[in-house]
């Protein structure tokens, strides 16, 4: 059985389609670099050896009966996808998310399949020295 994804928005808890999986599931990476953002004056030390925020990347199939129907999901997706606040994995705990994006491409020749790339960034990264599960 498939893991759920839960996406937390003003409107209450919205499940992501059930075919989600993630794409990669591996170790963070840890920078050792001072970063300014482009337009910014100020430098940003993340030198502290947490890892670096690195996104969930949700890879899966929709299928629909129909082209409008798989465009209403799409649309309703992406406007979730806008207004989330945070994603909870099978219950897992909420985990405040930064940003998001939603990529669908034809899948096949039905009109109503589509391929998803779901990407979410996370709000914050997990603390190597914690024995809490955080997210995973």
């Amino acid at each position: 059985m498939r893991e759920r994804y839960w996406l937390t928005t003003p409107n209450g808890r919205i499940p992501l389609p059930g075919t989600l999986t993630p794409s990669a599931l591996s170790l963070t990476a840890v920078s050792h670099n001072l970063v300014r953002g482009r337009g910014y004056r100020d430098v940003t030390d993340l030198s502290d050896g947490l890892p670096d925020p690195v996104p969930l990347t949700l890879t899966g199939e929709v299928r629909f009966k129909t082209e409008a129907e798989l465009s209403l999901s799409l649309r309703e997706l992406q406007q979730a996808l806008r207004a989330a606040t945070a994603i909870d994995r099978d219950g897992r705990g909420e985990v405040a998310l930064a940003s998001s994006s939603l990529l669908a491409v034809p899948a096949g020749s039905h009109s109503g399949r589509a391929a998803l790339t779901v990407t979410l960034i996370l709000a914050s990264v997990p603390d190597p020295d914690s024995t809490d599960s955080f997210f995973w």
